[in-house]
């Protein structure tokens, strides 16, 4: 287990238990020697770099836990811009991340003196990573001593909540999904994701759905409503892009942006067809790569560019320079590309899966295609004007600026959490009768003749 400190003063990283994750609370003491801009006193400021003013916590301010398993992609975009909005609230005291070695380099860019960032080797598909994850977490919990363990995306919120299940006095626990598992779209043991999750609802104190399809999704797998939330997911609105959609000389071939991952969530492989059937008419840019899944076996065509994983900035210089953005996605929680797309004014044709409905308005904002048949797509992209584009951009960026700023997102997300912090600790009672009703309703009733 290798963990990668970007603050001088963490303990040092030794074995724990559970036992003796119930040692008494000792705080440990943030870094003095920081400006106003929360920037190092003696070290030259980094381009590149976010300073976040960060007021000095109030009494019981609170310390958080993040935690995940997900590389890369929307869970680390959400997670960033939640963690930038945490870091200048005099609510909380200590923000702590802990995740894939590759997300390291993104959290680094916000430098403040109340986050701490740990890290574990990220091998893909691995069984390896999910334990060095469940061992990291005990000994974060031990160390870092939070209020509140926030865990990030669907294997990550089995393994952790699973590995503080014997810690008596254990902190509260809030999940995120970040799309279910069990989703319309998922194909494989999708009865058993949904009652594993059900199940390990009985000892969450709230799960926070990012998205109103997720909370719908939530009731109908027999989650208690009484455990669950709606956070509108949120991204920064300094970080807005203002130059126009398109330039003003008339373009030859419409720029059809594609950003995420390679995978059949993402529905890569309809982007793929959508531009070998635009042929010459467009050109693709495709920033990202396969994380979580295998490459897909499929061609790219000669109209298409792939780039890779790009930076923020160089994913928001790409907005700049794209026409439109498809997200053909099969299944989502809610994109932070869309988020991003909204907010740089770029237009969005998406299929009409899940949260997209919330995010998209169809022929305001841009397009929504049920199934998202390609040809269709095609057709559409091919016949809407350069000004219909330029209306549906507007049209995206004020509903970004009323509904999914990080500010916004930030101050309901503090809500749930003192919500949760004024309740009893129910949940970390023996679960006896809960468990009796949850196992009578998912039980499968035996046919009777």
């Amino acid at each position: 287990m290798q963990f990668t400190n970007l603050t001088a003063h963490n303990e040092p990283a030794h074995d724990t238990t559970p036992e003796q994750i119930e040692a008494p609370r000792v705080k440990a003491p943030l870094p003095p020697q920081f400006d106003q801009c929360c920037h190092p006193i003696g070290e030259p400021r980094m381009p590149g770099f976010r300073y976040c003013a960060a007021p000095v916590a109030q009494p019981g301010a609170v310390r958080l836990l993040h935690v995940t398993e997900a590389p890369r992609g929307g869970v680390l975009t959400y997670l960033f811009n939640l963690i930038e909005a945490q870091v200048v609230s005099s609510e909380i005291e200590l923000v702590h991340v802990l995740g894939p070695s590759v997300n390291e380099p993104v959290l680094r860019q916000c430098r403040s003196p109340k986050l701490r960032v740990d890290s574990i080797r990220y091998e893909r598909r691995s069984w390896r990573t999910l334990l060095r994850l469940g061992v990291a977490t005990l000994r974060a919990v031990r160390q870092v001593r939070p209020d509140i363990v926030h865990i990030h995306s669907s294997l990550a919120g089995v393994i952790v909540r699973i590995c503080l299940l014997p810690v008596r006095r254990r902190p509260k626990l809030i999940y995120t999904p970040h799309a279910w598992s069990f989703s319309p779209g998922a194909t494989r043991n999708v009865w058993f994701r949904g009652t594993c999750e059900r199940v390990l609802a009985l000892w969450t104190h709230r799960i926070i759905c990012v998205s109103e399809d997720e909370m719908r999704l939530a009731l109908d797998a027999g989650i208690s409503q009484a455990r669950c939330a709606v956070v509108l997911t949120g991204i920064s609105s300094h970080a807005a892009v203002t130059t126009a959609v398109l330039g003003p000389e008339p373009r030859r071939r419409r720029r059809v942006l594609f950003v995420g991952r390679f995978d059949y969530q993402k529905g890569f492989d309809i982007y793929l067809e959508v531009m070998r059937l635009l042929g010459e008419r467009a050109e693709g840019i495709v920033a990202g790569s396969p994380i979580v899944s295998k490459p897909m076996d499929i061609p790219i065509p000669p109209n298409v560019r792939t780039l890779g994983w790009c930076s923020p900035d160089q994913v928001l210089a790409l907005y700049r320079e794209a026409d439109l953005l498809l997200m053909p996605s099969r299944f989502e929680g809610l994109p932070m590309v869309a988020l991003e797309a909204m907010q740089a004014g770029v237009p969005i044709f998406a299929s009409n899966a899940g949260p997209m409905r919330e995010v998209v308005e169809d022929g305001v904002s841009g397009r929504l295609f049920p199934g998202a048949p390609p040809d269709q797509i095609a057709a559409e992209i091919a016949s809407t004007s350069d000004e219909q584009l330029r209306r549906f951009g507007q049209a995206g960026r004020d509903i970004f600026q009323r509904r999914f700023t990080a500010e916004r997102m930030s101050r309901d997300m503090l809500e749930a959490y003192r919500a949760v912090l004024g309740e009893s600790g129910a949940s970390n009672s023996p679960v006896g009768a809960r468990w009796r009703s949850m196992l009578d309703s998912t039980v499968r009733p035996r046919a009777t003749i």
